[in-house]
């Protein structure tokens, strides 16, 4: 185990997940400042290392690629095949961000009413969906009204 301040953490940081090495910056584990990557990396905590010196994380890496991927580029999504596998990995991490987008993708959306029955929420059940329904729908008219807004008007002729 390694301990080290943030201060004293390299830039470039070498990653061990489960076995997949990956190459990133401090900035990008640290980018969703309520994740647990972040909090892994703040340096309030000690590191373990692998034999040749990467920070070893015990997780499956197979999906941790669109992990970065995200934390790199918020735009950069998986692919809907993909998406319920990096939607357990971001719960993992605690990356809400990246939690709320990958809801949107109906295999996500249909693990998430999957789990809410295995939790036999019974009568409030039907409740909670329509709220989930209603919350995604929201969340969409507010995306397109947002991207909307920031495009540029396009002059018309006449």
């Amino acid at each position: 185990m390694v301990g080290h301040s943030e201060a004293s953490l390299p830039r470039v940081i070498p990653l061990n997940v489960g076995g997949y090495h990956f190459v990133t910056t401090l900035s990008t584990l640290t980018k969703d400042k309520d994740s647990m990557l972040a909090a892994m990396f703040s340096g309030r905590h000690e590191l373990d290392t692998d034999s040749e010196g990467r920070y070893f994380i015990d997780r499956d890496g197979t999906y941790f690629k669109e992990i970065l991927n995200y934390l790199r580029d918020s735009t950069q999504l998986p692919s809907a095949e993909r998406a319920l596998e990096v939607y357990k990995e971001a719960q993992f991490y605690q990356i809400e961000g990246l939690i709320d987008t990958l809801e949107r993708f109906s295999n996500v959306f249909a693990h998430k009413l999957e789990e809410a029955r295995k939790y036999k929420l019974g009568s409030d059940f039907e409740k909670w969906q329509q709220q989930i329904i209603t919350c995604a729908q929201n969340k969409s008219l507010q995306n397109l009204t947002s991207t909307s807004k920031s495009e540029p008007a396009v002059a018309r002729g006449s």
